[in-house]
């Protein structure tokens, strides 16, 4: 459906041209684009009420804060969203003639914080520029130090422009074109020449190479020659592009720094060498069931006929490149941009440049392997349609441009309609006859959604040097990456990096550990953020118990574990299974073996040494006998005898404390024992009965 018209001159008002190369970008409920044509501007334009606003400023000139040099021209890249700004860089002019990086505000109608790219900074960027965290990056395809290009980096928080990398004709190859890919932590672009080697009086070069660059470290790698302009397809960790050297699919995997041509297309079926050396976008789209579907501009090499374009597919499966149709005038010609999927069909554009033929927008179903012509218009059509909420969005290049819209269920034709143009700011835009064509895609921005917070988890109490855990929930409507760091009040006791969170989709959990066996209490504060202005942070109290004293002494077949006020359960250490019924701090081995202590005191539980009986010897006989002490507790006087035979024989008993020293000791056993000169407390006693030892325990009042 038309919506507005732009105009290159509207008389009696001022206009600043045609020709809106660059995609359109929503801001709240608003659409705000540039032009070029003329002396260019910037506009915005409302679908709900189709209303149209001038952004120029005082009348005529929208201000440029920097200087009044002019901001610059000539947009290769789209523009971003940051905030309440649109920010952006121009492949010309500026203060100094070599590009810029701008940011525009809609509010006050002002190019505010403009960076004017001297030569040695670099100049001409050619690709878009690509935001990770708050850090804007790109490439310019000239100057800087060596001359050859750089890539530069834009902080959108400190406002400081950097040049990080110069490229060197003689180490890194130069002059890079297309925009570079961000994956696993480095971008991956590609040079258009690679290093210069040789005399100097015959010099050559090899062709460019696909490099990666890691802004953490600034460190570039030259991974392998290939000679092919544009902007690589990632796909299952590899790269991507379709090759106008070889006429063929590129693929370059990183883990092994390798390339390999998947498939050439077959002789007189397509050429990425183009018709009037327009350049193609080279891209490729992914149809399911691992095959690729693509564009050819033209049939044969340049300047031949027929020069129509073709379609063809790639297999990932077979490496087979298929030519599947050829472009007739019925249907459009000359395509050079991509295809975008919708349902199970593909959609692009054609151009018609070479012929007397309109512009178009086709469908292509690869299940039928037939080419439609939905809808057509009389300007150039460069550049890949977009697919938003069910419609398909297109604009065109020239002195009149305009969106167009088109419904593939209603199977609706456009209404064209020419959109109004801002009053110019003379000076900062250039009417340069001479432009290149734009590979234009509509671009659909969706503004950042902030993450939310919800399940806080409570106080904590938990045990020293044990790991712990507490969940929580964030909710991130665009789903971005969620970078966490963390404070803590007492880091002798929690420190920052024993903290960590993992998650699995919203739910998130916080990992912590104390250092060292001591107690206290601490509070923990988390703060996350997805990188885009967007933040959650909460604090959690977290009390840390000390562990319990894992000391343990050893007599012979006896351990005695010297915690008081705890909970005892003796395993053994080979099968790591509990011994029944060993609950109490002296544990008599029963059979040879290797034995410890899980002691549990305040609710955190630890697990003493294991120690190693091998004076065991209690005979099946007396397996059930059980030492009686009576009274229990007492103050003066205890007897001692055996609940399976009242009339045993003790031979010798020894008194000792819960750390093993021996207070009382007889080897004649012939009546009670006097205790009235221990002090109150809990005492062991050990007997020897028939050549075996018993042990009970026993309380001083």
């Amino acid at each position: 459906t038309k919506k507005r018209d732009l105009a290159y001159f509207v008389f009696g008002q001022s206009r600043a041209g045609s020709g809106s190369y660059g995609s359109l970008i929503l801001r709240g409920n608003v659409f705000w684009g540039t032009t070029t044509t003329g002396v260019g501007g910037f506009f915005s334009w409302n679908p709900a009420t189709n209303a149209y606003t001038d952004k120029a400023g005082n009348a005529s000139v929208a201000q440029c804060e920097a200087d009044r040099l002019g901001c610059g021209f000539d947009t290769y890249g789209s523009l971003l969203a940051s905030g309440n700004l649109l920010l952006g860089s121009f492949s010309e002019g500026g203060g100094n003639a070599a590009g810029a990086i701008f940011k525009f505000s809609p509010d006050s109608n002002r190019i505010a914080d403009a960076v004017h790219m001297q030569y040695s900074d670099g100049a001409y960027p050619k690709g878009s520029l690509i935001q990770v965290g708050h850090k804007l990056y790109g490439c310019t395809f000239q100057g800087g130090r060596n001359h050859s290009g750089n890539i530069f980096e834009w902080d959108l928080h400190a406002k400081k422009f950097t040049e990080r990398l110069s490229f060197n004709p003689y180490s890194t190859g130069s002059l890079p074109k297309g925009g570079p890919v961000f994956w696993n932590g480095k971008l991956y672009g590609i040079n258009t020449y690679g290093v210069r080697f040789g005399l100097a009086n015959n010099e050559q070069r090899r062709p460019g190479d696909f490099f990666s660059w890691d802004p953490a470290t600034n460190q570039y790698q030259s991974h392998v020659w290939e000679y092919s302009v544009g902007t690589p397809t990632l796909y299952k960790n590899r790269f991507y592009i379709a090759s106008p050297a070889t006429n063929s699919i590129v693929r370059f995997d990183p883990s092994n720094d390798s390339i390999k041509y998947m498939a050439v297309l077959p002789p007189n079926t397509g050429t990425f060498n183009n018709y009037q050396d327009y350049i193609s976008a080279n891209c490729i789209t992914y149809g399911g069931n691992g095959k690729f579907y693509g564009l050819t501009p033209a049939k044969l090499h340049s300047g031949a006929t027929p020069f129509r374009g073709t379609v063809y597919e790639w297999d990932t499966l077979t490496s087979v490149m298929t030519h599947k149709l050829d472009f007739v005038d019925s249907i459009g010609a000359y395509p050079t941009g991509d295809l975008i999927k919708v349902g199970d069909e593909f959609y692009g554009l054609t151009t018609g440049i070479g012929l007397p033929l309109n512009s178009t927008l086709f469908s292509y179903s690869p299940a039928t392997n037939t080419l439609k012509k939905k809808a057509e218009i009389s300007q150039w059509t460069f550049g890949t349609p977009t697919h938003s909420k069910g419609k398909i969005y297109f604009s065109n290049e020239g002195a009149y441009s305009m969106i167009f819209e088109y419904d593939p269920v209603l199977d609706t034709n456009y209404q064209r309609a020419q959109v109004q143009i801002p009053q110019a700011f003379s000076g900062t835009w250039n009417n340069n006859c001479g432009k290149p064509p734009i590979h234009l895609k509509l671009l659909e921005v969706v503004p950042n959604e902030d993450p939310v917070l919800s399940n806080l988890p409570p106080a904590q109490s938990v045990c020293s040097r044990q790991p712990s855990t507490a969940s929580f929930t964030i909710l991130d409507a665009d789903n971005d990456t969620i970078h966490f760091t963390f404070t803590s009040r007492d880091t002798a006791l929690i420190h920052p990096q024993n903290m960590s969170v993992t998650n699995i989709g919203s739910e998130y959990t916080l990992q912590y550990v104390s250092s060292g066996n001591q107690s206290g209490t601490d509070t923990i504060r988390v703060t996350g953020n997805d990188g885009y202005g967007g933040s959650i942070q909460f604090s959690m109290v977290v009390n840390v118990k000390t562990l319990p004293n894992l000391t343990v002494s050893q007599q012979s077949d006896t351990l005695l574990a010297q915690e008081s006020d705890a909970a005892f359960q003796w395993i053994d250490c080979v099968t790591q299974t509990a011994v029944a019924g060993a609950n109490n701090p002296v544990f008599i081995a029963a059979t040879n073996g290797v034995y410890a202590a899980v002691i549990t005191k305040n609710n955190c539980s630890d697990t003493s040494a294991c120690f190693t009986v091998t004076t065991a010897g209690i005979a099946d006989s007396f397996a059930k006998q059980l030492l009686i002490v009576q009274p229990n507790p007492a103050q003066d006087l205890v007897e001692l005898r055996f609940s399976g035979d009242n009339n045993a024989h003790i031979q010798s008993v020894s008194i000792t404390n819960l750390i093993g020293e021996i207070l009382l000791e007889k080897t004649d056993f012939d009546g009670p024992i006097r205790i009235s000169n221990l002090q109150s407390g809990i005492y062991f006693v050990r007997v020897q009965y028939s050549g075996q030892v018993f042990a009970g325990k026993m309380v001083k009042e």
